[in-house]
């Protein structure tokens, strides 16, 4: 069995790399495109980050998303005494069990109520994250250049993009929670579970999957036995809702507050009518892009019937479906759907890898050629979530950039 070797510098061919910076202080755009082409380079991430900080700062509120309470928090807590960071505290698990948010909005707050520099700051923070974990992946699709192992990078890339940082607490957790883990996957030290659990302080929600990385590094690799777990939640049909309100009250006050305000009523019936309201080919997009990747995996199952040349495979492989039967579980509740974007991280880096080192990674197999027209779909339709908040001032020279912050314009609202 032969190991991955994930320990190359990141700071290689920094050489005439230079003149990116001159390039993005005239048109950021430009040098954020060309930095794209190789992220492995120091340098190249710290231009990619720059532009990202400048979406956040010229990030366009669309009333009807996230991100507009956001910002309407911060110009409401900026109106707060410095007494009221203790009383949050003091308070800790009685109001709230998401305590890192709350923290840096009233340190921002203090200094700035423009929602411009608490979303530039939520976009560096995102984007550290995300870079992260993608130059990890990063450079196993350099080691193993294809179709295939790009097809897979393409969507790892779009899985939690950073136009999320509308939702800034559930997806900075889950590249949190997914740094931790993929630690852990490659190297079984509890130092990366303990990181995987810091993603519960940012978001409640991961609690469940915290438990589960726990289960997992009691029982390791049983893929048969997930495989079979995940099949079966596939049948069940729904969770009793009140049943799941009542456990949440044994955890306590805060516990039952939150679990209560993902599964009131008012809630269910507005994430209904905002169904009824969606574009079939979001239906299709979604649908699609999640049996190809189901598909996939069943390939690999019986391919390979769990046993893989490479224990770093077989742990994602393995991990991967103990995944997939929590989001079946947990996408029968309000929201939970969430869920699934966490299994798409493990799922498009376990079939990367799988790709990269199990098979000849210069074919590309009937699934994967079938899958092309699906991930070219759900890569224009990321960039079309991603269009929303996206200032069309960010794609012009850095000159123009001030009038997105006076008077800003959304791209969506150009294209589309």
């Amino acid at each position: 069995m032969f190991s991955i070797n994930n320990n190359k510098s990141i700071g290689e061919n920094q050489e005439n790399s230079g003149y990116l910076l001159l390039v993005f202080l005239i048109w950021p755009f430009i040098a954020f495109a060309m930095a794209c082409s190789n992220f492995k380079n120091n340098l190249n991430k710290k231009i990619i980050l720059a532009f990202f900080a400048l979406y956040g700062i010229l990030y366009f509120l669309n009333p009807a998303m996230d991100g507009q309470r956001r910002a309407d928090g911060l110009k409401i807590i900026a109106q707060e005494p410095l007494e009221n960071l203790f009383y949050t505290f003091e308070n800790l698990y009685e109001e709230t069990l998401d305590f890192a948010e709350p923290l840096l909005m009233f340190l921002i707050s203090r200094f700035s109520d423009f929602h411009g520099v608490l979303f530039g700051i939520y976009a560096l923070i995102f984007g550290v994250l995300m870079l992260y974990y993608l130059n990890r992946m990063y450079l196993y699709y350099l080691d193993k250049k294809s179709i295939t192992t790009l097809l897979f990078f393409t969507l790892l890339v779009c899985a939690n993009p950073i136009n999320n940082i509308g939702g800034f607490r559930m997806w900075a957790a889950a590249w949190i929670f997914a740094i931790g883990l993929l630690g852990y996957l490659q190297n079984p030290k509890n130092k990366y579970l303990v990181l995987a659990a810091c993603s519960f302080l940012i978001h409640f929600s991961f609690l469940p999957v915290v438990i589960l990385s726990v289960i997992y590094s009691v029982f390791k690799n049983r893929p048969k036995i997930y495989g079979l777990g995940a099949i079966a939640t596939f049948f069940v049909a729904e969770l009793n809702i009140e049943s799941v309100r009542q456990y949440a009250a044994f955890f306590g006050t805060a516990s039952q507050n939150k679990v209560g305000a993902y599964t009131g009523e008012s809630y269910i019936e507005n994430l209904a009518e905002l169904a009824t309201k969606s574009a079939w080919y979001i239906d299709f997009i979604n649908y699609g892009l999640k049996y190809f990747v189901l598909i996939s995996l069943l390939v690999v199952f019986l391919k390979t019937k769990g046993q893989f040349k490479n224990k770093i495979i077989a742990n994602f492989f393995s991990f991967t479906l103990m995944l997939l039967s929590f989001a079946n579980i947990s996408s029968l509740l309000p929201s939970g759907s969430r869920f699934y974007v966490v299994f798409y991280i493990f799922a498009f880096s376990t079939l990367l890898l799988y790709y990269a080192y199990e098979t000849d990674y210069r074919k590309t197999e009937l699934i994967n050629r079938i899958g092309i027209p699906i991930v070219v779909l759900y890569v224009i339709f990321t960039f079309r979530l991603f269009s929303d908040n996206a200032s069309v001032y960010l794609f012009g020279p850095s000159f123009m950039m001030p009038f997105g912050i006076l008077e800003n314009v959304s791209l969506q609202s150009i294209l589309f």
